[in-house]
């Protein structure tokens, strides 16, 4: 009911998907819910980024420091790697097929974010 296609997994309905995990189609959130938590997530990423900086400049013994201590982590490959990461992870299901227990894939939800 609400859906049709191969494995009867197209939604009729033009603002929704199918819901694995679930069996039936589900209204999509609306682009402003989402524009909201990105905002919020913008905005929360710039008050680290302008805490850190007061706190950095304030003192130039700890800036220093923290430079080289930064500089010597290579965040950049880190951070490349951890998004990889969790590309993979979010993408499992759908590119490789793989299925996995409810209880992993559910918390594994939070990694989507990451899918471009």
């Amino acid at each position: 009911e609400g859906h049709k296609g191969p494995l009867c997994e197209v939604c009729v309905e033009p603002d929704s998907y199918f819901s694995d995990n679930e069996l039936k189609c589900i209204k999509c959130q609306s682009p402003t819910s989402v524009l909201i938590v990105l905002v919020c997530i913008l905005a929360g990423g710039i008050m680290v980024v302008a805490a850190a900086t007061f706190f950095v400049s304030k003192y130039s013994a700890v800036r220093a420091s923290f430079m080289n201590i930064v500089s010597s982590l290579s965040l950049q490959a880190k951070v490349k790697l951890l998004v990889s990461f969790c590309q993979i992870l979010s993408s499992l299901k759908d590119v490789y097929g793989v299925q996995l227990h409810d209880t992993f894939t559910s918390w594994m939800n939070v990694f989507s974010i990451f899918s471009f």
